[in-house]
């Protein structure tokens, strides 16, 4: 690799020499033809002068990439289409070309606020490259406004598989049934935000479920924490330092440029 500060004509880049020239324009110069091992290290088998890496979505020790989950998304064979939600009205796509349904199990599970508060099977028989319209008993139990409300519906292998496990999920879908950006925050600083009024809806003034949160600041670090948890951000860097979580430290430090 070279680098020069100037424009050069080609027969001046130096592809014909071996060795750095003695040229003041000339700001890097990088000789692939020798490499230095560092440490250890996990290789696919590629090599510093030229074979492709082959990184995909299994990673080195065949544990699956987040890419893996994307690919799952995209060629799930059942796929569930919302036509109204408020009324749990949906279509079921069976993209199987010559398999219906009676492999599979369907299971959708309502949640409040991450917690499931109800789960059933829906029972659908439904052959290859067909859909049917179906309508789920959603029911939120309070003011849509007031809590999150998502509805994951997933399909499952009723039997075991040569290739997997019964109950292996086989493809996934996820819906929020209510708009959340009128829902505040429960905490801002001294947890009111600076208007004297409490933020979380969920909260009434006796229950102290939720106590403010501590900023304490300093030359180099910001520190925010909980009663069980403490972010650090670092003033200068401008990164995440540490994320601790009921003593257990979760991030040891913010993120670095690494282009070794």
């Amino acid at each position: 690799m070279r680098i020069h500060n100037i424009a050069r004509e080609s027969d001046q880049l130096g592809y014909h020499q071996s060795d750095a020239p003695d040229d003041e324009y000339l700001v890097l110069w990088l000789d692939f033809t020798e490499t230095d091992t560092l440490g250890t290290f996990y290789s696919y088998g590629s090599t510093p002068t030229g074979s492709g890496s082959m990184n995909g979505i299994i990673g080195y020790n065949q544990e699956p990439e987040p890419e893996a989950w994307q690919s799952k998304r995209s060629h799930a064979p059942i796929r569930f289409e919302s036509l109204h939600l408020p009324s749990g009205k949906f279509r079921v796509h069976n993209r199987h070309h010559f398999t219906d349904l009676d492999e599979l199990e369907i299971r959708w599970s309502l949640k409040k606020d991450g917690e499931e508060i109800r789960f059933d099977i829906l029972e659908l028989q439904l052959l290859p490259l067909e859909s049917k319209t179906v309508t789920l008993p959603l029911k939120l139990t309070d003011e849509p406004g007031s809590h999150y409300y998502d509805l994951l519906v997933s399909t499952h292998l009723k039997h075991d598989t040569p290739w997997a496990e019964q109950g292996y999920e086989v493809t996934f879908d996820e819906f929020a049934l209510n708009d959340i950006t009128g829902i505040k925050p429960y905490f801002w600083l001294d947890g009111t935000g600076g208007t004297g009024q409490n933020l979380n809806p969920h909260e009434t003034e006796a229950s102290g479920t939720y106590p403010p949160l501590q900023v304490t600041a300093d030359a180099e670090f910001v520190r925010i924490s909980g009663e069980d948890f403490e972010y650090v951000f670092d003033q200068n860097e401008g990164t995440i330092e540490k994320i601790d979580y009921k003593g257990q430290v979760l991030l040891k430090s913010g993120p670095r440029l690494n282009v070794a």
